[in-house]
Formats: C-alpha cells, structure tokens, sequence
C-alpha cells in the first residue's frame, strides 16, 4: 500500500472542458501544469505492481463542485502521471483493476489523498 497526498485544488472537468472550448491549447496547458505538479510529488518512487486499486479522497474547501466534476478530471491527469512518471507500463484494465472516490470538506486545507493498493495476481 502506499499513500500520498497532493496538496490544494485541481482544475474541475468543467473548468477542462471550457478551456479545450475556448482554446486546444488551453486544456493542453492545464493538462500539462497538472501533470507536472503530480510528477514532482511522485519522483523517487519505485513502480508499482499491477494490478493496482486506487482509494481516493477528495478535500475540497466547500460543496460548490459536483463529485464527477472535481474527480472526472482527476482520476485522467493523476492516471497518466503514474505512466508519465514511470511507475505504471500503461493505466489501462491490466494495470488499473478499479478505485474508489471519496469526498469532504475542509475549507483551509484542500488537497487529494491517494492510497493504492497493489493486489497480488
């Protein structure tokens, strides 16, 4: 098992959306600075073993977003930054076997905390 946490607020699928509809180039950058900032937290790591099951809690500062449109986002950028970072080969059904999304509130500490699990085959 290992946990980690991502500290503050990620773009919504909602916020994602607009900007690809305002500018392609736009959801590439968010896309991007996303990643980027995952990346950062995941260096050092060793790879996983798949196949692996993903726990996430989402703290957010207030109930305005919808839970698919805080982790809808998510749950692409975070994915790709495991394969991006080298700790997955792909994230697709052999690597990723299923996840769980949880959610709360706490308005001056918004972060994603991750637990995965890697399951024996």
């Amino acid at each position: 098992m290992r946990k980690y946490t991502i500290p503050g607020k990620f773009p919504s699928l909602n916020e994602y959306i607009n900007a690809c509809r305002r500018n392609p180039h736009a959801g590439a950058k968010m896309i991007h600075d996303s990643e980027k900032k995952i990346i950062s937290a995941l260096k050092g790591q060793k790879p996983l073993k798949p196949p692996i099951r993903i726990s996430y809690l989402f703290v957010e500062q207030n109930k305005r977003r919808d839970h698919d449109n805080v982790s809808g986002y998510w749950h692409k950028v975070w994915q790709d930054s495991l394969v991006k970072a080298g700790l997955l080969e792909n994230d697709g059904w052999n690597e990723i076997v299923g996840y769980r999304d949880d959610f709360t509130v706490d308005k001056n500490n918004p972060r994603i905390e991750i637990v995965i699990y890697e399951e024996a085959k």
